[in-house]
């Protein structure tokens, strides 16, 4: 099966939605480091870290001929029913979070815009556990 446009394997990349920051980011489960290597040769001409001794990542990858950041959320193996992979996600997430508020230009500071952070670590585990847990 063709699941994303660049090759005939399972990994599926899905596109989460931020309509806060506008930021492009992709979600990719239970999926095997081969594919992801295919993956990022293939689709974005890009050799993917070839460290497979985690079990999951926030991956940013910036294209400079057109400027675009994408963030790639990837946990190799997710089990909704894991409190372990839940705590992955979480924390995928919070790497997520200070990229994409740092690309928005807002820094880390407790006084002034630690809602900002908390709030949209919230969003994205939102968005991210309603496409996990259906």
């Amino acid at each position: 099966t063709k699941t994303n446009g660049v090759g005939n394997w399972r990994m599926k990349r899905i596109r989460i939605q931020d309509g806060m920051y506008n930021a492009e980011i992709y979600q990719i489960v239970n999926v095997k480091h081969d594919e992801l290597l295919k993956f990022f040769q293939k689709k974005y001409k890009h050799i993917f870290p070839d460290d497979a001794d985690f079990d999951g990542m926030h991956y940013l990858l910036s294209n400079p001929k057109n400027g675009m950041k994408y963030h790639f959320i990837i946990i190799y193996s997710y089990n909704k029913d894991s409190k372990d992979d839940f705590s992955i996600l979480d924390h995928e997430i919070t790497h997520l979070m200070f990229s994409v508020l740092d690309i928005a230009g807002i820094k880390y500071d407790s006084e002034h815009s630690e809602e900002a952070y908390t709030y949209y670590h919230s969003y994205m585990m939102t968005k991210f556990y309603k496409i996990l847990h259906k």
